[in-house]
């Protein structure tokens, strides 16, 4: 593994190889970037870092594949070259990439088996139903989640059907309940109709009756309808008998007909009145101011004289042409107003005529109409009077008919009922069917779920788990042991799922949560080593170099040499131990100073 480092925290300009069959010590003070050297190569594959990355640029090689990943005011890009050639681009396509763990281990393998963060312990760390989780992963039994997750889907449809169809039963029955109901109380009248012989039939024609009815049913609209029409004629005989006669109006034509011949005669008189006064103004100006001469012009002085004659008579002339016009504009406003008036009152009296004329024959046909209602209730009053059927046959008939229907109704609702109980029955038979489906599913999920086949596959690769952690336990500690069970007894009574680790010494059994730092760091380690073989051998992607930062810490100098030593002797592949114990040097390795890097 190599990693790059342009920038990265206190990192700039860095880089180092790891070999991948040897055991690198990584060594430095506190505060010089011993854990953020590897965590640079992990936050460039998987994207995990201390918090936010600002500014950083990685490149890892790692089993073949070549990463690069860069951010610059929080913006991350990522790019990755593949074995084969190719490449992926982009941030989250790379993790999809990574974390399916077909070619690399999945970031939860990845911190379960080969990298032990700082102050971080991997499977022993985890709560007991967790291990038992991870446990499951790694055995592959997520599609059993699934079957389990469709089994839950289906039983829950189940059950929904299952009260449906409950409930459809409860309404059914209370339906056929219902209609058994009704039946019997018609089972009286049913069964007097089918003892009671038909009543014989009137011998009144009920076609003749029903026509006879219709025609004495217009009585009262044609008694109306006449009534309207009277009225209406009678109003306009009033009407007619106040206006003038026929020969009044035409003697009034004839008057105002005389008036007209004598408003054009004024209208003549006026106009020879306008023209000698024209004349008489004309001579009055002519003469205005001329001297007579005497003798000497004789028709001069005649034409003054009369001049002067004439300007004398004017203001006369002039009131008289005034009064005859006057007089004239009066006749011809009352000639006007008495022909409007003439000609209003022929037409009102024309238009009453025809209104008459036309409600004449409408009175007719409703005095028909009355007539042959009236002959209608005749009849009907003879035809009742003549009839054979007495009261207690029209009775007797009249129960008869509601029998009858009674019957009916219980025929009907017989046929309803034998529909209701096949509903009924269908119901029933469905629900069962239901029931027993829904036991079936319950049957499925409960085998589907933890307790079920996952567990059983689970527990069967306890004993496997166990042994391979105690025999890697066994390089490490000659006192300690564990044992792994998948049960544990509750307090309420029973058992409840789990996965317990106990570790066993000379002195006693005690859970890995009550053991000491350093035997849970040695229990840890074993716990790594045991699960990358567990992974190995069911084709489990698994990380080629082991990485213990600062892992080792709570041991002594003399179970800490001996954990390195027996990890060396194990051939556990690339080894990265990070510490800032002075003894770590002392260890037969590839030294990496930090500080010198710098």
């Amino acid at each position: 593994m190599k990693i790059d480092i342009e920038r990265y925290l206190v990192h700039s300009g860095v880089s180092v190889t790891f070999p991948q069959t040897e055991t690198t010590v990584v060594v430095g003070g506190n505060g010089s970037g011993k854990s953020s050297l590897l965590e640079a190569g992990l936050w460039c594959v998987y994207g995990d870092g201390r918090g936010r990355v600002d500014e950083a640029k990685v490149t890892v090689e790692l089993e073949g594949h070549v990463f690069e990943r860069s951010a610059s005011k929080g913006r991350v890009t990522a790019i990755v070259k593949l074995p084969d050639g190719s490449e992926i681009q982009g941030v989250r396509k790379i993790e999809e990439y990574v974390d399916t763990g077909n070619v690399l281990p999945s970031k939860e393998i990845l911190y379960l088996t080969t990298w032990a963060a700082q102050g971080k312990l991997g499977f022993i760390d985890l709560r007991a139903t967790d291990r038992k989780n991870v446990l499951a992963r790694m055995l592959d039994l997520e599609r059993w989640n699934q079957f389990r997750s469709k089994a839950k889907t289906a039983l829950s449809e189940a059950t929904a059907e299952k009260l449906r169809l409950h409930g459809r039963i409860i309404s059914d029955e209370g339906r056929v309940f219902d209609l058994e109901q009704k039946a019997a109380r018609l089972s009286d009248a049913a069964e007097e109709f089918t003892k009671l012989r038909e009543p014989p039939a009137s011998t009144v024609d009920e076609g003749r009756l029903r026509h006879l009815q219709s025609k004495a049913d217009e009585a009262p609209p044609a008694q109306k309808a006449l009534m309207q029409i009277e009225d209406m004629l009678a109003r306009a005989a009033k009407e007619l008998s106040e206006l003038p006669s026929e020969e009044q109006l035409v003697e009034d034509i004839n008057v105002v007909r005389a008036k007209t011949k004598r408003a054009q005669d004024m209208k003549v008189d006026l106009a020879e009145t306008n023209v000698q006064f024209s004349a008489a103004k004309n001579a009055a100006e002519q003469v205005e101011g001329i001297p007579c001469l005497g003798t000497e012009y004789p028709a001069t002085c005649h034409f003054a004289r009369e001049g002067i004659s004439a300007a004398e008579h004017l203001p006369e002339l002039e009131a008289a042409v005034d009064k005859l016009a006057e007089t004239l504009k009066e006749w011809e406003f009352t000639l006007y107003s008495d022909a409007a008036v003439t000609e209003r009152l022929r037409d009102r009296r024309m238009e009453l005529a025809r209104q008459v004329l036309k409600l004449e024959p409408g009175r007719d046909r409703a005095e028909q109409r009355l007539q042959q209602a009236h002959e209608a209730m005749d009849e009907l009053h003879r035809l009742a009077e003549d009839s054979e059927e007495t009261a207690e046959r029209k009775a007797l008939r009249r129960r008869y008919e509601s029998l009858r229907l009674a019957f009916a109704q219980r025929e009907q609702l017989l046929v309803l009922i034998e529909e209701a109980v096949t509903a009924f029955s269908e119901s029933r038979a469905a629900l069962a069917s239901a029931d027993s489906k829904r036991a079936l599913l319950a049957h499925v999920e409960k085998h589907f779920s933890p307790k079920g086949v996952p567990g059983h596959i689970v527990e069967s690769a306890l004993p496997e788990l166990q042994a391979r952690v105690n025999e890697k336990l066994a390089h490490f500690s000659d006192d300690l042991s564990v044992q792994l069970s998948a049960t544990r007894e509750l307090a309420a009574g029973g058992t409840g799922e789990t996965l317990d680790v106990q570790v066993s010494s000379s002195e006693s059994v005690r859970f890995v949560e009550s053991c000491s730092g350093g035997e849970r760091v040695v229990v840890d380690i074993a716990f790594r080593l045991a699960l990358i073989d567990f992974c190995k051998t069911r084709a489990i992607p698994t990380a080629s170099t082991i990485v213990l930062d600062e892992t080792m810490a709570p041991l002594d100098v003399m179970h800490r040499q001996r954990m390195l030593r027996a990890l060396q002797e194990l051939d556990v592949g690339g080894l990265i131990v990070i510490s800032h114990v002075p003894d770590i040097r002392d260890v037969p390795a590839v030294v990496v100073d930090v500080e010198a890097l710098h």
